[in-house]
């Protein structure tokens, strides 16, 4: 796996495109709880939804930068 990662980068703008996905959905829903706004039953309802914005967005920056196969 290491070789055929070898000289494949990611532009910082698409970690940054991640990191405002991955805000919006995990850390939104951590700071839910910490403010004992939502419970852990409600999070857990909201996490699919939220794995799956996640597993989009990395798998777009890896399909744009030909680190997976289309």
């Amino acid at each position: 796996m290491a070789d055929k990662l070898k000289g494949k980068k990611v532009p910082w703008s698409q970690l940054q495109d991640y990191l405002k996905t991955h805000q919006r959905t995990i850390v939104a829903l951590q700071d839910l709880l910490k403010s004992e706004v939502m419970e852990i039953p409600e999070i857990e309802a909201k996490l699919p939804n939220s794995f799956s914005q996640l597993y989009s967005a990395i798998g777009k920056i890896l399909k744009d930068n030909n680190i997976l196969p289309d």
